[in-house]
């Protein structure tokens, strides 16, 4: 194995589902053997397709805005990205830093 691959197992029905398997070498009284440690990663794929389409959605609304600039920040307030009418440089002073992990603020330019 030793490498990434797309693997699927079989359930009783017939259905195929993915998965992840570890393979470990082990010593024991009776010899050398292979443990295989098989784990379903429906959930984890679909959670991670979700994310995808959730990133590629909010790229593309921001993408699709020309009349303002839009700052995509961090919880400390530190700009993460900003869009191409954002040419000037703005400071935000948080008293404190916000408890959203991303926030975006639009703000109108001239």
């Amino acid at each position: 194995m030793g490498s990434a691959a797309n693997l699927f197992a079989l359930h009783k029905n017939g259905t195929e589902f993915p998965v992840d398997i570890m393979l470990r070498p082990t010593k024991g009284a009776s010899g050398s053997f292979v443990l295989s440690y098989v784990r379903d990663t429906t959930e984890q794929r679909a959670a991670q397709e979700a994310v995808r389409r959730n990133d590629q959605q909010l790229r593309s609304v921001v993408d699709s805005i020309h009349d303002y600039a839009i700052y995509l920040l961090d919880s400390e307030g530190h700009v993460k990205t900003t869009t191409h009418l954002a040419i000037k440089p703005v400071i935000f002073n948080f008293v404190k830093p916000a408890s959203a992990l991303l926030l975006a603020c639009a703000i109108a330019t001239p």
